[in-house]
């Protein structure tokens, strides 16, 4: 079983449970969340499987409903700090490197772009999704 995954915090203690809800108000702001990539469990190591230690480990925003399609991937922007979302194509995956041990937080600073909605709503229709991992012991 997979245990790398999205946390809540930087200690890896408080996993991202289900779809995560993002808001949009009509005040022209975007709106930041920050997450943490990650495994809670020791000696672990996560590389992409498609080529081992060479290809990068990556986390991407995806349609995860089809429900009107309101919200898109574009609508979103991925860092690693969150000085680097004003430079960031939106929609674009992020890399989170060639081999990630456990129990080291990578974080994902994510922007909600709301500048093209004209209602408040939230939206649960995009999800994080990374490439293919495969998890080993060290």
């Amino acid at each position: 079983m997979l245990t790398y995954q999205l946390f809540l915090d930087a200690g890896l203690t408080n996993p991202v449970t289900g779809p995560v809800l993002f808001q949009a108000a009509l005040n022209g702001q975007d709106v930041d969340q920050i997450f943490f990539f990650g495994s809670s469990e020791p000696d672990r190591l996560a590389q992409s499987v498609s080529n081992p230690g060479v290809d990068q480990l990556t986390l991407a925003p995806v349609v995860a409903t089809t429900l009107g399609n309101s919200v898109l991937p574009t609508d979103f922007v991925l860092a690693l700090t969150a000085e680097d979302l004003a430079d960031t194509q939106p929609g674009a995956p992020i890399n989170l490197g060639l081999s990630l041990p456990s129990q080291t937080p990578v974080p994902v600073h994510v922007r909600f772009l709301v500048n093209r909605f004209t209602e408040v709503f939230r939206s649960t229709e995009i999800q994080l999704q990374t490439n293919l991992i495969r998890e080993s012991a060290l």
